[in-house]
């Protein structure tokens, strides 16, 4: 990945201390990867709903 994981848990950890937690979601994926939207998908879906 081009992006360090912990650097992006770190801004998640930021953005949530700005717009509460219930509006942040951090999902590490491999944009080449389909399998990996799908799991971006779900949560999203599980976090927000359809």
């Amino acid at each position: 990945s081009d992006v360090s994981e912990g650097l992006l848990y770190k801004l998640g950890a930021e953005l949530t201390k700005v717009v509460g937690e219930a509006n942040v979601l951090v999902v590490p994926m491999d944009v080449s990867k389909l399998d990996n939207f799908v799991r971006l998908r779900d949560r999203v879906y599980k976090a927000w709903g359809e």
